[in-house]
């Protein structure tokens, strides 16, 4: 993989902080029950949720900004991104309103949202 995305290590960086989010939020649930048996509490923290979201949002932002504008100026994959990144926010209303378990599914599919525009930005990229 490292060969692959060596002149674009910020989508590398995307793709793998999306999936991790994704894979973070649609596992929640199941650790949740094991966190007070393997002291990882600080997992269901929401600043661990806004921390990941922020940092994805960072690097998405100038991934998918420098592949538009110095690539291909194909405007997908920061549509499919902010989409992402919507269904993300709609998530968290969700969470905050009880909808625990539709918010951790909405949440994940904003990740893998994020993820896959960022493989869309390379494939236009590196094509």
């Amino acid at each position: 993989m490292k060969s692959l995305f060596k002149d674009s290590p910020m989508d590398f960086f995307g793709i793998s902080a999306s999936l991790l989010c994704g894979i973070h939020c649609a596992a929640m649930p199941f650790i949740l029950v094991l966190t007070p048996l393997a002291g990882l509490k600080f997992l269901s923290e929401p600043w661990i949720e806004y921390s990941v979201l922020i940092i994805s949002a960072i690097i998405a932002t100038i991934s998918l900004g420098h592949g538009f504008r110095k690539h291909h100026r194909r405007p997908l994959p920061l549509c499919i991104a902010t989409s992402g990144f919507m269904i993300i926010g709609i998530g968290h209303l969700l969470h905050d309103h009880q909808a625990h378990r539709i918010s951790h599914i909405t949440i994940s599919i904003g990740a893998f949202l994020i993820a896959f525009s960022h493989f869309i930005n390379w494939k236009y990229i590196y094509g």
